[in-house]
């Protein structure tokens, strides 16, 4: 490596949301993969456009395509991004709970859900309530 400073990295958010979207083929899609909005996604592909200075997709109304420039680009960072993922240490060590937020009238809560709770915590034990 010369000089850090002849380097101009993407983020790894931004990487991962580009392969989404090629992968996926839509924004929304790969926006749902990755548990973040449409926009959010889109910012980050926008992002890495501009720090590369070239267009990964064509916008054609829903339908998205990779350039040319943008499938050479994938091609060299999917294995690198596999690479990545494939570190046991970037794993999470335990499967995230779900969180599920019950909102109910307290006559219904102490009457049906209160006394099911202990049955639907055995049945679902990655489900978090609320």
């Amino acid at each position: 490596m010369n000089n850090f400073t002849d380097y101009r990295l993407p983020s790894l958010d931004a990487l991962l949301a580009f392969q989404a979207a090629a992968q996926l083929q839509s924004f929304e899609r790969a926006a749902d993969a990755l548990a973040l909005t449409g926009s959010a996604l889109r910012k980050r592909v926008a992002g890495l456009e501009q720090l590369l200075g070239i267009s990964l997709f064509e916008r054609q109304g829903g339908s998205l395509v990779l350039t040319v420039q943008g499938q050479v680009y994938l091609e060299q960072v999917s294995p690198i991004l596999a690479q990545l993922l494939a570190i046991p240490g970037h794993q999470r060590p335990v499967q995230r709970k779900q969180h599920l937020t019950v909102i109910c009238p307290p006559t219904f809560a102490r009457q049906v859900l209160i006394p099911r709770l202990q049955e639907h915590s055995l049945a679902y034990p990655e489900v978090e309530l609320q």
